[in-house]
């Protein structure tokens, strides 16, 4: 399953079975890569569906139709949306069960290629510092959750993560900052592939990608700049479930 030919490089493609991170800041092209790899799948196979599990209501799907423009008939384009299916679920809990809820009736779905889930630090927001314990249990929880359908069901996982800044020296604000995934080495050690996306310029389309965690060997490029589509937003709902 083809992403765009640098993030092919790095993976190998979208393979089967496998847990990716997109991994940046705001505006580093995350959703982006996420709704050109669904457009891809959408163009390569007719019947394929995809799960968008949603935490803030803003899934640009809009830009998923702009994208199929042009490769697909017109007569094909709300077709081929109809195969994607989004379901909202604010908080964490709501997601876990709306998951576990989503692997048991897998069987006698349509035949699901790819699942995504846009945002997944929006669910760890909240935790005080006093609660670290019960948010890296919860952490490992879904993280295990989503390896496991994927290895399972041979079902490719895509999750979008952020970055968070922490200073260089603890509690030190002098000391300067770095920028870290923000679900921290728990999370880390459950997904197959990072991909840390970056800016080139301000104002520009332009993006970099570092392959910054991975589970085998990389046969191709590790780092290395693409461009991200421009697209206009538009009102469009595609299929909440």
């Amino acid at each position: 399953m083809s992403i765009s030919p640098l993030i092919d490089e790095m993976l190998g493609g979208l393979q089967p079975g496998r847990l990716v991170e997109f991994c940046g800041l705001s505006g580093t092209g995350k959703t982006a890569l996420t709704i050109q790899a669904i457009a891809n799948l959408l163009v390569k196979d007719p019947v394929a569906e995809v799960i968008i599990f949603d935490n803030h209501g803003f899934f640009p799907s809009s830009r998923l139709a702009q994208m199929l423009q042009g490769r697909l008939p017109e007569d094909q384009i709300m077709g081929a949306l109809e195969r994607v299916k989004i379901c909202y679920e604010l908080e964490l809990g709501d997601f876990i069960r709306s998951f576990e809820y989503f692997m048991a009736g897998l069987d006698g779905m349509l035949p699901v290629k790819l699942v995504v889930l846009d945002n997944i630090s929006y669910y760890f927001r909240h935790f005080r510092s006093e609660e670290v314990k019960e948010r890296v249990r919860l952490i490992k929880y879904v993280g295990m959750m989503l390896r496991r359908f994927s290895r399972m069901h041979q079902v490719p996982v895509i999750v979008n993560n952020h970055l968070t800044a922490t200073y260089l020296l603890h509690d030190n604000p002098e000391s300067g900052t770095r920028f870290t995934p923000f679900l921290g080495d728990t999370w880390t050690g459950l997904i197959d592939y990072r991909v840390t996306l970056s800016l080139v310029e301000r104002w520009s389309n332009r993006r970099r990608a570092s392959l910054t965690k991975t589970t085998t060997v990389p046969k191709g490029a590790v780092t290395g700049e693409f461009a991200i589509e421009v697209l206009y937003f538009l009102i469009l709902a595609l299929n909440p479930i």
